[in-house]
């Protein structure tokens, strides 16, 4: 990770897409911190107008393609092998599910948690997620299931759903 032991995190942008009668929450794009971010050991607060610049930014091209997409959450790093949000995250999603300047379509966010892991035997490091979620009607995390598709594929899947 590029932050190396300092905290980072960023801002997800997504939307609620309906496939087989199943709902997911699909991540268009993930932003990093911004160049004014301040990045300590053990907190971080990210640099808001790049965040807000990265939310329009994705905004715009996905509503060229006809798809409406929203901020749906924030991602951060934690220490190696701590993939548990805690309590001090759970409080800030609390907050932001509260805080009524989040325009929540759905009411509900993603918080992934970004640490490095190893196989076991290996020395390889590589970055983990684990992604949890949270809603103004479950207000504790609860572990998703996550799969990743390439960004053409999920394009294509958004563009034939026209999700408005």
């Amino acid at each position: 990770m590029e932050a190396g032991r300092k905290e980072t995190g960023g801002i997800l942008v997504g939307c609620r897409l309906s496939l087989s009668k199943e709902c997911f929450l699909a991540v268009v794009q993930a932003s990093g911190p911004g160049k004014r971010a301040d990045q300590q050991l053990y907190t971080y607060a990210p640099d808001v107008e790049a965040l807000q610049l990265a939310l329009d930014t994705t905004y715009a091209r996905y509503k060229g393609l006809g798809v409406s997409v929203e901020y749906i959450g924030e991602w951060h790093k934690h220490p190696k092998g701590m993939n548990r949000l805690s309590s001090g995250d759970v409080e800030q999603g609390k907050a932001i599910l509260s805080d009524p300047d989040y325009k929540l379509e759905f009411g509900g966010i993603i918080l992934p948690i970004a640490t490095l892991g190893a196989k076991k035997g290996s020395k390889e490091e590589k970055v983990e997620l684990y992604p949890f979620y949270m809603s103004r009607q479950q207000l504790e995390p609860s572990a998703l299931d996550m799969a990743i598709w390439a960004d053409e594929e999920l394009d294509e899947v958004l563009i034939k759903s026209k999700i408005q």
